[in-house]
């Protein structure tokens, strides 16, 4: 969100929270989230998370998740 680009790393959290709420989002929240600022002075967003789902008996999938609003 381009409103969001100076805000301090709390509005962006809260920010966070509200619309993983709406979206059902539960595998991430918001403390999870590490916020910087690159050498330009742009706010970077990254997180990193895995998801295991089960599959069949003992066999389950597992995807690992590094992401960051840097490599948008």
């Amino acid at each position: 969100d381009p409103d969001l680009q100076n805000a301090e790393p709390q509005d962006i959290r809260n920010s966070f929270t509200k619309r993983a709420s709406i979206n059902n989002i539960t595998v991430v929240n918001a403390q999870m989230l590490n916020i910087s600022q690159d050498k330009n002075g742009h706010m970077v967003v990254s997180v990193k998370y895995f998801v295991k789902i089960p599959l069949v008996a003992n066999l389950s999938l597992y995807i690992d998740f590094d992401t960051s609003s840097a490599e948008l």
